[in-house]
């Protein structure tokens, strides 16, 4: 008998990546949006507290440091938790919800936490400093050419609109670069004895040349940021879950890519 060869035919990765985030997430909904709600909880409590304090002194400076300090000393390490914990759903199909607060169990884990989220925040916040001065820029030309339209309510709000589909569509490519950050938190967790700063540049190097695919990620997710507007927020506890959860996988998927037409497998860290 004559052998046959049998063609692989290589997957779609990104819509690969969603499918199974959204087959684990959906078995583990409710905690899943617990976990983000956990996450998401300190900074809209501090964001009250510092706007009701704000309103009865007038004091933006302090009301502003408390929103920070909370961000950085309690959001961090938790959202380190909550990469952890997404982990396990996508590769062992379930977690703790315990697992949310190990940043803030050890000291170790709290001061990488740290370390790794001011890291991906500052550099995100360099990425997205650029379609901020496009839209200004934008915005700029406007006022030259049009004066009259700080008057014309009319004019002002059409304004509006423009700033924010021109936002909308310059900003897609830098959050596409952004998300590649999700990589690094999956490096970290797994494997603790990693620098922060070989973490970072690991994922960078493994989404390299990933751009317009990651791009399209992004652009995919766009009905489901809609979904939680419409649902109060609510729907964002799930987007969010499914968001970190598909990086996750695709960076499993840069990792390993002669397992491409493979799930990924039960250990996160198999060879």
């Amino acid at each position: 008998m004559e052998e046959q060869e049998v063609k692989r035919v290589p997957i779609n990765i990104r819509r690969k990546c969603k499918t199974i985030a959204k087959d684990r997430i959906l078995r583990n909904l409710l905690w899943v949006m617990v976990a983000v709600l956990i996450c998401m909880l300190p900074l809209m409590m501090a964001a009250n507290v510092a706007y009701s304090y704000m309103l009865m002194t007038g004091n933006v400076a302090l009301a502003l440091l408390l929103c920070a300090a909370v961000l950085v000393l309690l959001v961090l390490p938790l959202i380190y938790g909550l990469m952890h914990y997404l982990m396990d759903v996508l590769f062992y199909h379930r977690g703790s919800l315990l697992t949310v607060f190990d940043a803030l169990g050890s000291r170790y884990n709290y001061v990488r936490s740290l370390k790794l989220g001011l890291c991906v925040a500052l550099r995100s916040a360099l990425w997205m400093s650029i379609p901020v001065a496009l839209t200004v820029g934008y915005c700029y030309l406007a006022l030259t050419r049009d004066p009259s339209i700080v008057q014309d309510a009319e004019k002002f709000y059409a304004l509006a609109g423009q700033l924010s589909i021109f936002y909308l569509l310059v900003s897609t490519p830098f959050a596409g670069r952004i998300l590649r950050y999700v990589g690094a938190y999956f490096l970290a967790v797994r494997t603790p004895d990693m620098r922060i700063r070989e973490a970072i540049k690991t994922a960078v190097r493994l989404f390299r040349r990933q751009g317009v695919k990651l791009t399209v990620l992004v652009l995919s997710f766009l009905g489901w940021q809609l979904f939680g507007i419409w649902t109060m927020g609510i729907g964002t506890l799930f987007y969010w879950g499914y968001l970190f959860s598909t990086m996750i996988a695709y960076t499993w998927y840069m990792e390993h890519p002669e397992k491409q037409t493979e799930p990924p497998a039960d250990q996160p860290g198999d060879n």
